[in-house]
This record gives structure tokens, sequence and C-alpha cells, in this order.
């Protein structure tokens, strides 16, 4: 119930807008019976009409008031101490916004939610919330922090709370000079106490402490039309810091709410870029499969096998992407960083994508160089990869070049081709997951995350990566890798072999003999189509129920482990080792894409595969495998 002499009969709320659209669209909603409304234009307007009555409730249009947020703030640290102040805006989810109601403000309320009687209602609640606090109370019982004084700085009238607050009797401070009560590190503002506005500053008490207030000035204007007096109302710095604080708090809740947001929103847009994309070889592949079985012709079947293995290596491909950028996103991923010769990289970059390079008539060079880098060998690797992978397939005619230049203690690797080039406009955007230069349904022309992989790869390595393009013309990345410091030091170990490419992709039954001895630890479902695979490139085959055989041991492990690695999988491992060599290869394959198993499985130097297993990424690390020194070298994952 409202206070003992506040009479709310004709209870008034003061409009504060610069639309008068905005104006009139609000004062409809208030029946003239029920409430009075009058409007300010502006802020120092709405003061003007405050000191002639008080009204009960201040409603601020901020989408339509030209101020900033300093200036509204301030105002408010005058107003809202004595009076229910309510924001609208178009969206309350902004940081201002926060931090706005947390100097005092009422609510803070989206305009279009006062749909029908909402405004009343709203009106109604915010007096009651000031009846309960105390925050409107009778003009007799207005207690607020005001202060007049003349332009020369003679104060005349000083409230009874300003007064007590500064510890002297009221009648003790009039007559004296705001010298006498403005700390000296406050001078400085002397000039602007004649003119209106708003200014922090630190008022000298009794006992001779400093009070950090804040004023808001207004000039009270006599018949010549210049200032006669001014009049300030201050605010309680310290109260204020106090509601500063939670208001950051709020502020920091609301960020991370709108990141939160963005962050779901672009999940749902990823995932549905990745249905998009795996529907398509998906779909494709299922009518491969319904004309493969009409079919009876061993030349038409044969013919049908090429586009399905097209359409299960771009599902590869993608998988593959997504797996590694996941990893790359993740916080835990750390790069290996280490001394290593860059010579064996460029081999492989060369070898590997030669042949795609073949097949589209493009000529296709790398350059060599004795370079010792410090990075990561299979994040640098990968880059590289993926870049000469982009400049690929948008290079129609013409060629790409991969060269290596030293620019003081760096060295530049850059990729050029002469495919379509890139945009100015689009330099940004060829770097987000999923974005194609030419959109297309044709699958085998990437899956749009090639780039995003780059830029993961090098905010993960701290590198930066430059584009230069000319539309037409073709492209060029460069990435700048910092040289190691001894670059004559000890023989690096070559960097590990990079993922298969979708472009390369053969049918099983085309690939080369493999004369080795293989133990298979498979499920029955994974043996299925394993064991005929190996069979069917020369391998013998150990199954693991006839381990130990007495005649001879196995050249490569190959474990099966879904969905995830068990202890009896590693204990298996384990036991063969001891029984033929420590450094045995082993080759695990696992839906187990954490970091903690990527982690163990290389410092046990053992190659991981996730399902579904690309045939030929499977024969080329049994290629690999050397029957002395295994893998030659510490496995990466």
């Amino acid at each position: 119930m409202p206070k003992q002499g506040v009479d709310r009969a004709q209870p008034e709320v003061l409009l504060v807008s610069s639309t008068r659209q905005r104006m009139q669209a609000l004062e409809e909603r208030l029946p003239h019976h029920t409430w009075r409304s009058r409007a300010a234009y502006s802020l120092d307007q709405a003061l003007d009409l405050m000191k002639e009555q008080t009204p009960w409730v201040v409603l601020i249009d901020r989408s339509h008031l030209p101020s900033g947020l300093g200036g509204l703030r301030d105002w408010l640290e005058g107003v809202s101490a004595i009076l229910p102040v309510i924001l609208l805006v178009q969206e309350c989810d902004s940081d201002h916004d926060a931090c706005l109601v947390g100097i005092g403000v009422f609510r803070t309320v989206r305009m279009s939610d006062l749909q029908g009687s909402g405004l009343l209602r709203l009106l109604d609640s915010a007096v009651e919330w000031a009846d309960r606090t105390g925050r409107r109370r009778p003009p007799s019982q207005l207690s607020p922090l005001l202060m007049t004084w003349l332009p020369d700085g003679a104060v005349l009238e000083v409230s009874p709370a300003l007064a007590d607050a500064l510890g002297w009797p009221a009648s003790a401070l009039s007559g004296r000079h705001l010298d006498d009560l403005v700390a000296p590190a406050s001078m400085n503002l002397r000039s602007r106490w004649s003119e209106a506005g708003s200014q922090r500053l630190q008022l000298i008490r009794r006992d001779g402490s400093c009070w950090p207030v804040s004023v808001v000035r207004q000039p009270m204007l006599g018949a010549s039309g210049q200032p006669e007096r001014m009049i300030g109302v201050f605010g309680d710095l310290d109260r204020n810091h106090r509601l500063d604080h939670w208001a950051q708090r709020r502020a920091q809740l609301v960020t991370q709410k709108l990141k939160a947001e963005r962050a779901n929103q672009s999940k749902a847009r990823f995932m549905a870029a990745i249905s998009h994309d795996l529907r398509q070889p998906m779909h494709a592949l299922g009518l491969f499969v319904q004309e493969l079985r009409r079919q009876t012709d061993p030349a038409r079947i044969a013919a049908l096998l090429e586009p399905m293995a097209q359409s299960l290596a771009s599902m590869e491909s993608l998988l593959d992407s997504v797996l590694a950028l996941s990893r790359l996103e993740s916080p835990q991923m750390t790069p290996n960083l280490q001394a290593f010769g860059l010579e064996p990289v460029l081999v492989r970059l060369r070898l590997t994508h030669r042949a795609t390079a073949r097949m589209k008539g493009l000529r296709y060079s790398v350059a060599s160089t004795e370079a010792v880098v410090m990075s990561d060998p299979a994040l640098l690797e990968r880059m590289l990869s993926n870049l000469v992978v982009n400049a690929l397939q948008y290079t129609h005619q013409g060629g790409v070049l991969l060269t290596c230049r030293p620019r003081g203690r760096w060295l530049r690797l850059q990729v050029w081709d002469t495919g379509i080039g890139i945009p100015p406009e689009q330099h940004d955007a060829v770097f987000r997951e999923f974005y194609r230069i030419e959109p297309d349904n044709d699958s085998r022309n990437g899956v749009g995350l090639g780039l995003a992989i780059v830029r993961s790869c090098a905010r993960m390595l701290g590198l930066k990566v430059t584009l230069r393009s000319t539309v037409g013309r073709g492209s060029c990345f460069s990435i700048d890798v910092p040289l190691a410091l001894d670059i004559h030091g000890p023989e690096p170990a070559p960097a590990p072999q990079p993922p298969a490419v979708a472009g390369e992709v053969q049918p099983a039954f085309r690939l080369s003999a493999l004369p080795c001895r293989v133990l298979v630890k498979a499920e029955a479902t994974q043996w299925e189509w394993l064991g005929p695979l190996l069979e069917g490139w020369g391998c013998t085959v150990i199954r693991s129920a006839a381990w130990p055989r007495p005649d001879a041991g196995p050249d490569v492990v190959i474990l099966t482990a879904l969905p995830v690695p068990t202890d009896a999988t590693r204990d298996f491992m384990e036991s063969v080792r001891r029984a033929t060599r420590p450094d045995l290869p082993v080759i695990l394959i696992t839906a187990d894409t954490s970091l903690p198993t990527a982690r163990e499985a290389r410092w046990q130097q053992v190659q991981v595969l996730n399902p579904p297993v690309p045939a030929v990424r499977l024969h080329h690390l049994l290629a690999s495998v050397d029957p002395v020194t295994g893998w030659g070298q510490p496995a990466r994952s």
C-alpha cells in the first residue's frame, strides 16, 4: 500500500523520447482517467519538468533517444535514487541495458512486450515497487542530494540529506563557496559549474575525507535568458560502485548468453551443412547399389564400382575433415613443436597430389629445400596439403606451384595457382566452414572445410596465413614458418604420413600385393570385411585365436576396438609385443576420437584409424611397415 499523504488519484508518468510518433503511440495506451502523461523530448527537458512536479514513473524510450550511454547513466544516477525508471528498448539483451539496470533502474522492457494493457500493468507494478522500497515519497519527505549555487560558485542552499552526508548542518553550508567543498583534484572542473552537464568529482567532508560523487548540473534561467543559479543532483559513487559490480556481473552473463546463442546458431548451420553434404553421396550410393543388384554383366558391374568408390571417398573425406576440425578446435589440443627437416614433407606432398594434377592436365611442381623449421610436422603438413588440394580443385588450366623462400629467420611457404581467383570481398569468407567459391552439387569439388582446417592449424601454431588473389588469374596462399636456430643440427626424423586424399582413392582390387604377416584381433562383424580384404592383398592373415604360432611371428598387428579400446585390447597388444619386439607396428581401428586416446596411441607408437576406414589408407600403412624397423619413427595418429 502507498505511504500516507500520497495522492494516487491521478498518477503521472513522464515520457521521454525524441520521436513524436513513438510518444503518441505510448500516450494512446494511457487512458486519461487512469494515468496522466507529460512528454519530454530530451533528458534536459525531462529534468526541467521534474523540477516543476515530481512524476510517479519516468518512462524512457532509449531506442529513440539520441544520447550516449555515459550521459544517460549520469542522468539516471541522480533521478533513479528517488523515482522508478523504466527503459523501453527494442532488445533488452545488450550489455548497455544490463549496465543501466545495475544502477537502480526499475525494469528494462522490450517494446514488443507491451501488448494490450501491458503498459498499465507495468506502471502499476513500478508504483508498488517504489512504495515498497521508499523510492517514491511525497514531496515533503523527499531527501535527494541537491545543491543550488550561483554561477560564480557561491552556495545558496544544500538539501538536508547532502549536508548530513558531508557532516555539516545545512545552514552552515549556505553562503560558502564551492572551492571549500570540492577537493583540489577536481578543481580543474570549475569552469563547468555554470554549465549544464554531468561530471564526477570528490567532495570534502567535515572530517577532511574525500567523498566520490557524481553530479548532474542544470541551469535555472532568468528573465534575460541567462543562468541565474545552478541546481545539482548528486549521486553517491560508493553506492553506485557496489551496484556497478552487480551490473558488470550481469553484463558478463548477458554476453555469455549471447555467445552461447551464437554458438548454437553456428552449430545448427554446421550440422545442416554436414547433413547436406552427406546426403548427396549417400543418396547416390543407394542408387548405385539398386542398379548393381539388377546387373549381371561384369563390365557394367565394374563400371558401377568406380562411382560407388567415389561416393564413399566423398563421405570419408567429409568425416575425416570434421574429425580433424573438432580436434583442432578442442581447448585440450596442443601442438607438438619440434625441429624437423621440411624436405620429407615436400616429397610426400609431391607424390601424393601428382596423380590428381595429371588427371586434370595441370602442371604441378613442389620446390626442394634443406631448411629445418620449428613447428608441428603433422599440422604443418596438413595445412600445406589442404592448400594444395584447394588449389587443384579450383584450377582448370595452368598449374599449381609450392615454393619455399627464406625471409630472415622465417621460411615463407607459398602455394600458387592459376585458378579462378577469389574476389576481395570473399577473402575472409573462404576460411569459414562449408564455404565454397563455386557452389554446386558435386561433392567431388570438396566439402568446404579445407581452408577452415588451415585457419585452425595456423591459430594453434601461432602462424599467419595471408591471401593474394586476382579473379580469373589465380591465387597465392602464404605461410611464414620459423626456422630452427641450428640449421645444421642433428638429422631430424621424417614427418608423419599425411591422411589419404579423397581424389586418389582407388578400388581395393587395383592396389599392389602386400607379402606381410598380419595378426588380426577383430569382432565378427569387422572380420567379415577385414579378413577377405587382407587376403585379397596377398597378406598372410593370423587370427588372434591361433596366436601364438610357433612357425613365425607377425609383421604388424591390427586391433579393432569398437566403440572404444578396453583393458583387454591393451593387454593383448602388450602381450604380443612382449612375445615379439617392443616396437612391433600396431594399427588400432576404433571410433574413439578423444584426445587422451590419441595421446596414448602416439606414446605407444600405435597408428589409429577411425571408421569408416579407407581401404587405400589401410593399404598405405601396411605397405609402409618395415620388417626390421617397424614404423621407423614414433607413430602419430
